[in-house]
């Protein structure tokens, strides 16, 4: 387990496997991905996760509190 700032998350663009908290306290894991600002329907960056469920979470960056890739 790493903990990425959201620098390093950017620069990845994508997690296989990771752990999401919230600054609201919620968490998700699955796979992550980054979307930019340029590539963004709301016009800023965002994260998208596709948890196991298959279901899918997309959210600014922003309301992100930390990132974890899992082993």
């Amino acid at each position: 387990m790493k903990t990425l700032t959201k620098d390093e998350f950017m620069e990845a663009w994508s997690l296989e496997k990771s752990r999401v908290i919230f600054n609201d306290g919620d968490i998700v894991e699955g796979c992550s991905v980054f979307i930019s600002d340029v590539d963004s329907f709301n016009d800023v960056d965002e994260i998208e996760i596709y948890t196991k469920d298959g279901g899918c979470i997309l959210e600014p960056l922003s309301k992100v509190k930390e990132i974890i890739k899992l082993d």
